[in-house]
């Protein structure tokens, strides 16, 4: 993410008046930082499709563009963080224990020996409550279960998140 540039300015104290000065010198500055920050550290929106967000069956998720507040990611080498806030969704069908989000930018989680998981803040029929994020070795999505183990309660579903798994 680039710095904003603006310009120096010699200014009287009043805010109102003054003159640019040295200007070239500060955008080269401000290309040198630019360019020794990693673009990839720079956070990337996942764009909004509907089939990225599913259920165990019986049950269903049906999610649309404007429930989706944050999807978003950053790749610092083959480390990704990934931020989630949904809601209202909507569970239907008959209660199961999963909820499914496919991993941003088209990536699978690499094999570490081990799953990468985090807590999740959510709310279903049944209230508030904890959730797990697990996002196994080699998966395209993360698995999303309650907290105690139970079935999702059907009706509205938010999620919050984030996450950090590796990537090849």
């Amino acid at each position: 993410m680039a710095i904003t540039r603006t310009p120096m300015v010699d200014d009287d104290g009043s805010g109102t008046t003054g003159t640019v000065i040295n200007n070239a010198w500060k955008t080269e500055l401000y290309n040198q930082i630019d360019a020794a920050l990693p673009a990839a550290l720079a956070p990337v929106a996942h764009s909004f499709n509907a089939a990225d967000y599913s259920a165990q069956s019986p049950m269903t998720l049906t999610v649309t563009a404007g429930q989706v507040s944050t999807n978003i990611y950053s790749i610092n080498g083959k480390q990704v963080t990934w931020a989630v806030m949904l809601g209202p969704g909507t569970l239907g069908g008959t209660a199961s224990t999963a909820v499914y989000i496919r991993l941003p930018g088209g990536l699978f989680a690499t094999n570490l020996g081990s799953t990468e998981a985090a807590v999740a803040t959510c709310a279903d029929g049944a209230g508030s409550h904890l959730a797990q994020v697990r996002i196994p070795a080699g998966a395209s999505q993360a698995t999303i279960y309650v907290n105690s183990g139970a079935a999702w309660t059907l009706g509205s579903l938010f999620l919050n998140f984030t996450v950090t798994f590796f990537s090849a």
